[in-house]
């Protein structure tokens, strides 16, 4: 999944925002390559920081992308139970 070629911005977003999603977009797809290549702590090192980045955003649709990256992340390393996240504290997400 390309999340970057799939989710379309919204034109209200404040343009440094803007980029700042975009770069967290491109990083997802980095870290989906890795996960491809089989370099799973890797991937759930970049998870980590990505999702911190995209928390702070604001943004929900790139918070949401950067969970879902950093759950399979969880799950590709063997940790399960942090993967299935039914509701989220977004202030304790870097925690993971």
């Amino acid at each position: 999944m390309k999340t970057g070629s799939l989710s379309v911005l919204s034109p209200t977003l404040e343009p440094e925002i803007k980029i700042k999603v975009e770069n967290i977009r491109k990083s997802i797809n980095v870290i989906e390559s890795l996960l491809a290549a089989g370099k799973y702590q890797n991937a759930l090192k970049s998870a980590k920081m990505v999702n911190h980045q995209a928390v702070k955003t604001g943004y929900i649709g790139v918070q949401q992308e950067s969970l879902y990256i950093l759950g399979r992340s969880l799950s590709s390393n063997g940790e399960y139970k942090k993967a299935e996240v039914d509701k989220v504290n977004w202030n304790e997400v870097e925690d993971f």
